[in-house]
């Protein structure tokens, strides 16, 4: 804009009033120099302003966050994951990898003895010689030896650990609480361990690896005064022997190799109360149950168990 312009030429001079605008628009996009547009620095297809994870190794699958894809969850990305199904939950290493604290080749969750000694050789359920578990839920029928049915699917797991695990002998241990006589007690848990023993060779253990042998209410792990107590000592045991032959206790074996069907009751009757974990003696071992079922029986030995071999 300009006011009273003047032009002036060699010959005249000219005074005028004068007014121009002007509007320039203009674009300009660059397809191939990256100094201009979004960034993608890792290659990976997110922009850098929403990729939450910046570097992520050329190739790498991610999500549309920009982070590396995880399929089992286990905050182990899939490129880096060594053991891509790890069940839900599963505490894992920095490879992906369940845990196995005491390096057994048992995963934790899979392990009933967890603090094996290194370089012990373990069976599948990770316990090795001497060390003991409780099988929780092995119980019998009121004052006698037969199995119950939930027994007998657990101990179908104790048949698979066995079978799988054939460099090992074990102990199978009877023990009961302090009610009644002592001698009642130890041919009861005799009985009872011998129960086990056929079950499991019915189910392709080899005989010659299995001991049944009765303790009775010798090795009580909890007190005998409280029902919860009595509940923990009626129980039975499995114990890891290796190689090593222990010589089963003849003075309360029956005649029959079947469990007494009509023994004498207790000296008092047993009342059923539920049972309150307590720890277990050393180098004993629990399975943590995975499912519980509730048994209206009225069973001495009522504590229930579901072993994963």
């Amino acid at each position: 804009m300009s006011e009273d312009p003047t032009f002036k030429s060699d010959t005249s001079r000219l005074e005028t009033e004068y007014e121009a605008q002007s509007l320039l628009l203009g674009l300009r996009f660059n397809f191939f120099d990256a100094q201009y547009g979004p960034k993608d620095a890792d290659g990976d297809g997110v922009f850098d302003n929403a990729d939450q994870c910046p570097g992520t190794p050329r190739g790498v699958q991610v999500d549309s966050v920009g982070c590396p894809l995880d399929g089992d969850k286990d905050g182990v990305a899939d490129y880096l994951d060594k053991c891509p199904n790890t069940p839900a939950g599963e505490e894992v290493d920095e490879q992906g990898c369940s845990l196995d604290s005491d390096g057994d080749g048992v995963v934790n969750r899979n392990d009933a003895c967890p603090d094996t000694a290194p370089g012990t050789p373990v069976m599948s359920n990770g316990c090795g010689q001497e060390q003991s578990v409780v099988l929780r839920g092995v119980n019998f029928e009121f004052n006698s030896a037969q199995l119950t049915v939930n027994a007998e699917t657990i101990l179908d797991g104790v048949a698979a650990t066995l079978i799988s695990s054939p460099g090992f002998d074990v102990e199978l241990q009877g023990h009961t609480d302090s009610k009644g006589s002592d001698s009642y007690n130890m041919n009861l848990s005799q009985n009872r361990a011998k129960s086990v023993k056929r079950y499991l060779t019915l189910k392709g253990v080899e005989g010659s690896r299995l001991t049944a042998r009765g303790y009775g209410e010798e090795q009580p792990v909890a007190s005998n005064d409280t029902a919860e107590g009595r509940a923990q000592n009626r129980r039975v045991e499995l114990k890891v022997l290796g190689s090593t032959d222990v010589p089963v206790d003849n003075s309360y074996l029956p005649a029959v190799e079947e469990p007494m069907a009509d023994e004498p009751m207790l000296d008092e009757p047993m009342t059923e109360e539920p049972m309150t974990e307590e720890p277990a003696a050393e180098e004993s071992y629990e399975y943590e149950p995975a499912a519980v079922e509730e048994s209206s029986s009225a069973d001495e030995d009522e504590y229930e168990y579901e072993y994963e071999p």
